[in-house]
């Protein structure tokens, strides 16, 4: 390892990253799990300002300990800060990395919302992108759950972003259709937002 600077400041660089993973290969699981986890809650504690910029590097971390529902916080988190940079593919696998956080989460209707308001984030990401095709299968999956779950407003929203997405895909009919289930809905829940 090479050393640059001096404690407590110093920095330590191995000096291949092969040499790199075979040592992180070396530990237990378990071992490398309570070291990501004490990594990511020194940052969360005493670095505030890594927190606010980096949030994925707190992602990652809590992701490799297995910690779900604080990966889940950071990651979208970054999706979002991602996107208000104007960098939708980087916010695409901050909100993909969000989704398989909240999959380890227990099953309980928290966890459905939680899933398709990110689907909702993972949506306007990929339409800054003009990847209308998977904005499309994205809101296909919020539909069903909200159906799953009688979510009328989710299906409202659903149904607006519908309405969006196939007009600027030329599909007017269906943009027409969608907007007339989303205002149905609005109506219904008297929701002025929709």
């Amino acid at each position: 390892m090479y050393q640059r600077g001096l404690p407590p400041q110093a920095v330590y660089r191995f000096k291949h990253a092969l040499i790199q993973d075979a040592a992180y290969q070396s530990l237990l699981r378990s071992t490398r799990q309570q070291y990501h986890q004490q990594i990511a809650q020194v940052l969360e504690a005493q670095f505030p300002d890594t927190v606010e910029t980096q949030p994925e590097f707190l992602a990652h971390h809590y992701t490799a300990a297995g910690l779900s529902a604080q990966a889940l916080v950071f990651w979208k988190r970054a999706g979002e800060r991602a996107l208000g940079r104007s960098a939708p593919r980087e916010a695409t696998v901050c909100f993909e990395q969000a989704l398989g956080a909240v999959q380890q989460l227990p099953e309980c209707p928290a966890r459905h919302e939680q899933a398709m308001d990110l689907r909702f984030d993972l949506r306007r990401a990929c339409m800054v992108l003009g990847e209308f095709r998977r904005a499309l299968e994205v809101l296909r999956e919020v539909e069903t759950l909200a159906q799953t779950l009688a979510d009328q407003r989710r299906l409202g929203w659903t149904a607006g972003y519908l309405t969006n997405l196939f007009w600027e895909m030329g599909e007017q009919e269906q943009a027409i259709a969608a907007g007339e289930r989303a205002l149905a809905i609005a109506a219904h829940l008297q929701e002025d937002a929709l």
